[in-house]
């Protein structure tokens, strides 16, 4: 509940539960192109005072609206950190409807090329379908570490949760699964700390 609510644009009513419906567009924004307002909002929430500053309902509102629309419009192949991207590669690096399609259980796989951006979320699949360890090579150093643990976490739970949006027809349980990710702390993974990988197997 907000201390003052809305009876319509601007109109606050006390006890009223606060309702912002579709915000209006800015005019002088109107013309701006998308990368340039994602650029600016990135350093206006990364810089200065307001990094720091309390957001208040309607300002929680919109970036709840914000970051819905992000999700939907991001699961694309081109994004690194996306569902549709581990797909993808996996029904390319295993297309397990093929009688030839190697094995996942107890392998060793080597990811060439790796990239610096989430260079392990391949290999973690792997290992959570029961490959023995992944090794993962790039000439760049890791660009976004933090990102890229918690986005094993992130990884971990689409396949508990729905493993066919990610590995398709592959044979999996969630017993199996929990079982093959034993040795990542995925508590650490999720708030990015790297401790959180098994090092012994990836």
């Amino acid at each position: 509940m907000a201390s003052g609510g809305s009876n319509g644009p601007g109109i606050a009513v006390a006890g009223a539960l606060q309702r912002f419906g579709d915000p209006s567009r800015p005019s002088g924004l109107a013309h701006a192109g998308t990368l340039e307002l994602a650029v600016e909002l990135i350093h206006r929430l990364e810089d200065g005072p307001a990094a720091t500053a309390r957001l208040n309902e309607q300002e929680v509102a919109i970036g709840v609206r914000l970051l819905q629309q992000l999700r939907e419009r991001l699961d694309v192949h081109e994004n690194r950190f996306s569902r549709r991207r581990y797909s993808d590669c996996f029904s390319t690096f295993h297309p397990s409807f093929r009688p030839e399609a190697p094995p996942v259980r107890g392998a060793t796989y080597v990811d060439l090329g790796c990239g610096s951006a989430n260079p392990f979320a391949l290999l973690f699949t792997f290992l959570a379908l029961g490959a023995r360890r992944g090794i993962a090579i790039d000439c760049d150093a890791i660009e976004l570490a933090g990102p890229a643990m918690k986005h094993l976490a992130d990884l971990a739970g689409m396949l508990l949760v729905d493993p066919s949006a990610v590995v398709g027809s592959f044979a999996i349980t969630r017993e199996q699964l929990l079982e093959h990710l034993r040795g990542f702390d995925l508590s650490r993974l999720c708030v990015g700390d790297e401790r959180g990988l098994d090092g012994a197997r990836l």
